[in-house]
C-alpha cells in the first residue's frame, strides 16, 4: 500500500520536472507538409420527375387544299364563268347559238364593265332568258361567242356546253386577224358607217363638199345621239335627199364622209359610191389631227406607173425647183395603191401646217422614168387625201448656172421677185449650208411657173462682210450668168 503510494508520488514528480524543462528550453519548429485530401466522389442524384397533365391542341394539321385554276361552275346551272387571257382588256362579250343568230344579228354586250386581262367574271343567265332557254334544251347544239377589246379587235370562237367547261376561257388565239366587213348591198336601201376609231362620235356628215367648205347647213346624221366606238350607224338612203343624184351607179361621184369625236378631232374619208363598198369603216387612219406632232396625208396612185419618189415642199421651194426630202424612203406606191405619209416630219413645212395658215404645199411624185406628177394641197382647206392621175404631169424646170467671179467667197444667194422684196423678204437661201467659193459654179433648177408668172427675177449674193451683189435675170438672158465685181450694189435690198 505504501509502496504503491510512493510509486505514484515519484511518477508525479518526474512528470512535473519534464514539463518544467520542456517549457524553459526553446525548440525548433518543423513544418509539416499538408496531407492531400482524398477526392470526393459526387454521386448524381436523379431529378424529381414533374408529371403534367396533357394540354388540348388548338391547331388542326391539314394537307394543302386542292388546286383548280378557276373555281368550277356547275354544268347547266344558273351561271357561266368567263375568263380573259387575251392580254387585253375586253369591253364586250356576246354568246349565242344558230337559232339566236337567225332571230337577230344585233350583238348584245353581256359585260357591265371592262374585263381586264387575267380577270374572271360570273354571268348570271337569269339576266339573259333567251340564252338560258337555249342552254336548257341540252340538244347538243354548239354556241358561238364574240368579244372585242378597246383596239376594236374581234374575237370569235365556239363553245359546246355539253362537253366544254362552263368556265369559258377567252385567249389571243380567238382574235381574228382581219375584222370582217358587213355585206351591205351597194345602191340598196341603206349604207353602214362603222366607228372603229376607239372614240365616240358626236357628229357625222356625208357631203359633196369638203369639211372646210361647211357653213352650218349640213345635216348631222347622228342627231343628238353618240356613236360609240365599235358600233354601227345604219343610214337609209331615202333620208339623204340632198345626195340622191350622187347615189346612182352612173354618177361616179366623190363624197366626203366627216365625223367629229367628243374631243373635237375630225375624221375624213373620201367615198366613191360607184366603186367603193357601202360598208364604210372610220378608223384612226382617217384622223386629220392626231395627238402629237403628226400630220398625215394619204396619196393614191392612179398614174398607171409605180411611184418611186414623193416630195412635199412649200411654195418657195417649188418655185426654185427644190423638192426637199423623199417621203417614201424604201416604199413604193404601186398603180391603184395608196400610202399614208407624215408631212410633219419635214421641218420646212412647219409654217404651212399651222392651223391658221393658208399656204399651199406642192406634192410632187416621180416614177421610174423620172416623169414628174404634181398636185397642190392646202392643209387647212382640203381633206388629207390626194390622187395622182396620168395627166397631172409636171414640167421640170431648167437649170440656171451661176459663176462666181467676184473677189470673195459668197455666203448667201437668193432668187427673188419684186413682190417678195416689197414684202421685206428675199426668200430662201439657195446655198443653205454651202459656201460658194471664188471661181466656182453653182447650179439650181428654176420652176417653169415662176418664170411664167415673173418675167424678171432678181439674184442677190452676199459675202461674209455683207457686201451684196445684184443681178436681174430673165429667160432671154440665157441659163448661164456670171457674178463679178461690177455687180456690187451700193445699197442692200433690205
Amino acid at each position: 500500500m505504501k509502496r504503491t503510494s510512493l510509486a505514484r508520488t515519484i511518477s508525479l514528480v518526474l512528470l512535473l520536472s519534464f514539463l518544467f524543462f520542456s517549457c524553459a528550453t526553446p525548440m525548433e519548429q518543423q513544418v509539416v507538409p499538408p496531407i492531400p485530401a482524398e477526392p470526393v466522389e459526387v454521386v448524381a442524384q436523379p431529378e424529381a420527375v414533374v408529371v403534367e397533365e396533357p394540354k388540348l391542341a388548338v391547331a388542326t394539321i391539314e394537307m394543302p387544299p386542292r388546286y383548280m385554276k378557276y373555281p368550277p361552275v356547275v354544268r347547266y346551272g344558273e351561271v357561266i364563268g368567263l375568263v380573259n387571257e387575251t392580254g387585253y382588256s375586253i369591253k364586250s362579250f356576246d354568246l349565242f347559238n344558230d337559232w339566236m343568230y337567225l332571230e337577230s344579228t344585233i350583238k348584245i354586250n353581256m359585260l357591265s364593265e371592262d374585263l381586264g386581262d387575267g380577270q374572271r367574271i360570273i354571268i348570271h343567265l337569269a339576266q339573259y332568258p333567251e340564252l338560258s332557254e337555249e342552254l336548257q334544251k341540252r340538244d347538243g347544239s354548239t354556241f358561238s361567242f364574240n368579244a372585242s377589246d378597246w383596239d376594236e379587235d374581234l374575237y370569235w370562237g365556239e363553245w359546246n356546253p355539253g362537253e366544254d367547261a362552263w368556265n369559258l376561257v377567252l385567249t389571243a388565239d380567238h382574235m381574228l386577224s382581219v375584222t370582217p366587213d358587213l355585206d351591205i348591198e351597194a345602191f340598196g336601201p341603206s349604207l353602214v358607217i362603222a366607228n372603229q376609231s376607239g372614240y365616240s362620235f358626236e357628229r357625222l356628215y356625208i357631203e359633196r363638199k369638203s369639211p372646210n367648205e361647211m357653213d352650218g347647213s349640213e345635216i348631222n346624221l347622228l342627231g343628238e345621239q353618240l356613236l360609240p366606238s365599235g358600233h354601227l350607224a345604219r343610214i337609209k338612203t331615202e333620208e339623204l335627199a340632198h345626195l340622191q343624184e350622187f347615189l346612182t351607179f352612173d354618177a361616179y361621184a366623190t363624197l366626203t364622209i366627216t365625223a367629229y369625236d367628243t374631243d373635237g378631232d375630225r375624221y375624213t374619208l373620201l367615198w366613191h359610191p360607184t366603186t367603193d363598198a357601202w360598208f364604210i369603216a372610220l378608223t384612226l387612219a382617217e384622223l386629220q389631227w392626231p395627238e402629237g406632232d403628226q400630220f398625215y396625208l394619204t396619196v393614191e396612185n392612179q398614174t398607171g406607173q409605180t411611184l418611186w419618189y414623193l416630195y412635199a415642199v412649200p411654195d418657195s421651194y417649188f418655185q426654185e425647183g427644190e423638192y426637199g426630202s423623199d417621203l417614201l424612203d424604201w416604199d413604193l406606191i404601186y398603180d391603184s395603191d395608196e400610202l399614208t405619209v407624215d408631212l410633219a416630219q419635214l421641218d420646212y413645212l412647219a409654217d404651212a401646217l399651222k392651223g391658221d395658215s393658208d399656204e399651199v404645199i406642192h406634192i410632187v411624185a416621180k416614177d421610174a422614168n423620172d416623169v414628174l406628177y404634181h398636185k397642190e394641197y392646202y392643209p387647212n382647206q382640203d381633206i388629207a387625201y390626194i390622187v395622182f392621175e396620168a395627166e397631172e404631169l409636171l414640167q421640170e424646170g431648167e437649170s440656171l448656172s451661176l459663176y462666181n467671179d467676184t473677189p470673195s467667197d459668197l455666203w448667201f444667194l437668193y432668187l427673188s421677185t419684186d413682190e417678195i422684196v416689197d414684202e421685206g423678204d428675199l426668200g430662201r437661201d439657195l446655198l443653205r449650208d454651202e459656201i460658194w467659193e471664188m471661181q466656182e459654179e453653182f447650179t439650181f433648177k428654176v420652176s417653169p411657173s415662176l418664170v411664167e408668172k415673173h418675167p424678171v427675177l432678181h439674184l442677190y449674193a452676199y459675202d461674209y462682210l455683207d457686201n451684196v451683189y445684184h443681178k436681174t435675170w430673165k429667160v432671154g438672158d440665157g441659163w448661164a450668168l456670171t457674178f463679178n465685181a461690177e455687180d456690187l450694189s451700193e445699197t442692200a435690198p433690205l
